[in-house]
């Protein structure tokens, strides 16, 4: 989804909010990029409690705090929105090698298994904001309501389409976990 917010906003902005908004795009892309690194590590805080390590997550959280604090004033003065936007991210970003460390660890997961696990869905999701920015930039004409559904709906189609393929060529067994989730809710 982050993937597909950064992509649609050249429409999204325009249509939805107005002209006025038109300079606030590469902000909601930049801060689609951290939805997008923050939901990979949504489960994280998880692991950690569940495993009696609370104190693990709450030092990663520091750790992003105080690069935080050391990055945004001097990103803003120097680069305003933009420079904050970036600044979050790399705040998220920074702390992050260190986190997947504990969370191998404690999982006794392998660094390969977890990369076949986002494998897929990344690539997927990289096609599918490629595939979305070309149509908007070479196909469509202006801004419209028609637009910026055609471009959700292709972003739709495009994913769940490789999602498909790359389930029956690697047996990735999305379908699988489409089944479980379906039958928790």
């Amino acid at each position: 989804m982050a993937a597909g917010i950064a992509a649609v906003a050249p429409q999204f902005v325009p249509v939805v909010l107005g002209d006025q908004w038109r300079s606030g795009i590469p902000v909601i892309q930049v801060l689609a990029v951290y939805g997008g690194i923050r939901a990979f590590g949504a489960n994280v805080g998880a692991v950690y409690n569940s495993t009696g390590r609370p104190d693990i997550g709450a030092k990663i959280q520091a750790l992003q705090a105080i690069a935080l604090a050391a990055v945004i004033y001097p990103a803003a003065e120097w680069f305003g929105l933009m420079g904050v936007s970036f600044a979050v991210v790399i705040s998220l970003i920074l702390p992050l090698p260190i986190s997947l460390h504990y969370v191998l660890s404690i999982t006794q997961l392998r660094a390969i298994e977890l990369v076949k696990l986002i494998m897929f869905p990344l690539m997927s999701s990289i096609v599918m904001a490629g595939s979305v920015i070309a149509l908007n930039v070479y196909i469509l004409t202006g801004e419209s309501v028609f637009a910026f559904t055609l471009l959700i709906a292709t972003g739709c189609m495009v994913y769940f389409a490789l999602m498909y393929i790359f389930e029956h060529l690697f047996n990735a067994e999305f379908i699988q976990l489409y089944r479980i989730v379906k039958q928790g809710i």
